[in-house]
């Protein structure tokens, strides 16, 4: 009778009169799974994982084989809300080890793998970043929030590799980016300086086309992207040599990119 008004207390969210409801009946049953499970559901709710996990536990230590299943679930969110609370603190090491219990417990849940995958990205440890959004993908194909996280993890891991130098390795990153976001901006633009430094100029060209068909309120941003390739392209053309743009050797910062084309842009508004 306790276990059933905590349970309606449950869905009116009187909270505290459910868990009073719930110590009343554990009083008197210590071993009632159903209160137990009832009772860890409502502290992980309230932020109280530590006795929500104690109750856990517990209730595992003899509950019968077909409730097992739920504790085990039961566990598994506790630890996915705890990773969350830490999160949320900027804890993202302590975020990163809760979920990753979460999923000993549990690997069927997406939410969980986008969990570890955010905690991974502030870590910046992007490469475990993008197997983690490819894992919760592949468990939620449909879910754009989370190629919109994987489009991030690969531009991170792409502007690591380019700022170390690795340009192919950054082409190729960027491009995985541009699969799951493909009308970003600056994605075209990272991509097309990475381009550049492999001497793929065509591809370089079109990207940068790209960017100012994204910003195509402003028509003179193309035209100045257009005098400084098109000039190279036309020589080369006639000379029947590659087209070779003169670059640097040496990485630049990726912030520094866009800023050299928001010059650029802001040279065309002062024109």
């Amino acid at each position: 009778k306790l276990y059933e008004e905590a349970f309606a207390c449950v869905f009116k969210h009187e909270h505290d009169r459910a868990l009073d409801c719930l110590a009343e009946a554990l009083d008197a049953a210590p071993k009632h799974p159903q209160a137990l499970l009832l009772q860890a559901c409502l502290r992980r709710r309230l932020g109280r994982f530590e006795s929500a996990l104690g109750d856990l536990e517990y209730c595992s230590s003899f509950c019968r084989a077909d409730l097992r299943p739920q504790v085990l679930r039961q566990i598994a969110l506790t630890y996915h809300s705890m990773s969350k609370a830490f999160f949320e603190i900027g804890q993202f090491q302590n975020a990163l080890t809760a979920a990753s219990e979460a999923l000993t417990y549990d690997v069927s849940d997406h939410a969980m793998f986008v969990s570890r995958g955010d905690a991974y990205l502030e870590l910046a440890d992007f490469e475990a970043a993008v197997h983690d959004f490819r894992s919760a993908l592949a468990l939620n194909g449909e879910g754009q929030q989370i190629k919109g996280r994987l489009a991030k993890a690969h531009h991170c891991l792409g502007a690591s590799f380019y700022n170390s130098g690795m340009f192919e390795a950054a082409v190729v990153e960027l491009t995985q980016a541009l699969q799951h976001a493909p009308e970003t901006e600056v994605l075209y633009l990272h991509r097309g300086h990475a381009f550049m430094h492999v001497h793929a100029e065509e591809d370089a060209y079109r990207d940068f086309q790209k960017v100012a068909a994204l910003r195509g309120e402003h028509a003179n941003f193309g035209v100045a992207l257009q005098a400084q390739f098109e000039p190279q392209a036309r020589m080369a053309a006639v000379v029947g040599q590659p087209v070779r743009p003169s670059l640097s050797r040496h990485p630049i910062p990726i912030d520094r990119l866009l800023r050299k084309m928001e010059d650029i842009r802001q040279q065309c508004f002062r024109d």
